[in-house]
């Protein structure tokens, strides 16, 4: 249908897509708040929809953090310089007390 000229035209098309007669200022106000209220209310799938777009960012988020979690420790380990160990030829010599106050006297 092409662009209609009159008020009257575009109430004549309102009805016929509507469905219902539209007569006085109060139905199409009527008419107007129910299309509002459809609009206003996600359908089942698009909540569906909503659920999984955000369980999928939900588990790429916990997969970024572990993953971030994780290099960073590898770098750290990685990072670090190696740690030298002496271990002297002869075993320490351990004396008592009272050997060295022997020795002393």
């Amino acid at each position: 249908m092409p662009d209609p000229a009159s008020r009257e035209e575009l109430l004549r098309h309102l009805e016929q897509i509507s469905g219902r007669s539209i007569r006085t200022r109060a139905d199409l106000e009527a008419y107007l708040k129910e299309v509002k209220a459809q609009a206003a209310q996600p359908s089942r799938t698009a909540r569906r929809w909503a659920i999984v777009k955000h369980a999928t960012l939900g588990v790429g988020l916990l997969i970024a953090v572990l993953q971030y979690y994780l290099i960073d420790i590898y770098v750290q380990v990685a990072s670090l310089q190696g740690v030298q160990f002496f271990n002297p030829v002869a075993p320490p010599v351990r004396k008592s007390a009272l050997e060295l106050l022997r020795l002393l006297c």
